[in-house]
């Protein structure tokens, strides 16, 4: 397990413009933590969404209790937004090179819905490293919807 300082200091050395690594690492991370956690399964495009949805969820609480913090998932009719409270990056507050732990989560995010199939768009809507309450990460789903009963 790579520590918040390990993340830092390995973007620093990628370079200035490292996002792009980042999120590639991090969606690396979530594809083997899915063929771990579920090597029965070969291919996620015959799962319903519902079944997705839960595995998401299942794949966020084995994160958090890696230490990634208190990860909430929120999931809507045609997005899902995610909510990180006292992330790894709140360990690092003081350091500006710090946001490229929010760019490690919205690649292990969105690497999770894209190994399930599920196309998205997602940003970061709010940063802790920023002053808010919690970062908050927002992904719009692209060709799917959620039925209402799966949301919540």
């Amino acid at each position: 397990m790579l520590r918040p300082i390990d993340i830092i200091e390995f973007s620093e050395f990628a370079g200035s413009n490292s996002e792009d690594i980042v999120i590639w690492v991090g969606k690396s991370i979530a594809k083997i933590f899915l063929q771990k956690m579920y090597p029965e399964i070969k291919d996620w495009n015959v799962e319903k969404l519902s079944d997705k949805r839960s595995v998401f969820f299942n794949v966020l609480k084995i994160f958090e209790s890696l230490g990634y913090g208190l990860i909430i998932p929120i999931f809507k009719e045609t997005s899902i937004l995610v909510f990180v409270e006292d992330g790894i990056s709140t360990e690092e507050k003081d350091n500006i090179i710090a946001k490229n732990l929010c760019i490690l989560y919205k690649g292990i995010f969105q690497g999770v819905l894209e190994e399930l199939g599920i196309e998205v768009d997602g940003e970061e809507t709010k940063c802790t490293l920023l002053g808010d309450v919690r970062c908050t990460f927002k992904f719009d789903l692209l060709t799917d919807k959620f039925d209402k009963k799966d949301t919540f």
